[in-house]
């Protein structure tokens, strides 16, 4: 593939991935890495819009990582570990989350009928 910018012409080659290729965990390290230096590349470009871009990847990418370094806890506790707060011992019971959707199902349409009717 190439393509012709203001005189410049690059070509661009396709690196073929093996077929049985599929992405991991272990991937997110790497791609975080390229994405965050890709920023200060796009600011140096004068590409704001692609850096932008860049950063909000890089963000997400971060707060996935983090995600996948301290699951399942949600919360540490300090003096010791037992009360620590995860993903089991803190979810509501059944009976809570029926009446927040209850809830859901009832107020969400008539804030964006004020929201519509406001603006």
């Amino acid at each position: 593939m190439s393509t012709d910018l203001g005189g410049e012409s690059f070509t661009m080659r396709e690196v073929p991935l093996p077929a049985d290729y599929v992405a991991t965990p272990e991937d997110v390290p790497q791609v975080r890495a390229v994405v965050t230096f890709n920023i200060l590349r796009e600011i140096s470009k004068k590409r704001p819009g692609r850096a932008f871009a860049s950063s909000c990847a890089a963000l997400v990418l971060h707060l996935l990582l983090f995600g996948a370094a301290v699951y399942p806890t949600l919360v540490f506790s300090t003096p010791n570990h037992a009360y620590d707060l995860n993903i089991y011992n803190s979810a509501s019971t059944l009976k809570t989350l029926g009446f927040m959707f209850v809830v859901a199902i009832v107020g969400v349409p008539i804030v964006l009928t004020y929201t519509i009717t406001v603006y």
